[in-house]
């Protein structure tokens, strides 16, 4: 009996937990700060020390 009781406290414990995750989740407001250019230019074979301008799919200031 006992151990039906815990398993029951745990299993309501995680639900109500996991509602509020998602709750988080649904009012959270994500930003994509990062930026890709070294991988790309990793995985192009471009040196970094030169000018990517038009080799990447960032865009340059002066445009």
């Amino acid at each position: 009996m006992r151990t039906l009781l815990t398993s029951l406290f745990m299993i309501c414990a995680f639900y109500v937990s996991a509602q509020k995750a998602i709750g988080i989740h649904h009012k959270a407001i994500l930003i994509d700060t990062h930026n890709d250019i070294l991988s790309e230019v990793v995985e192009k074979g471009y040196q970094v020390d030169t000018d990517l301008t038009g080799k990447t799919h960032c865009f340059s200031a002066a445009q």
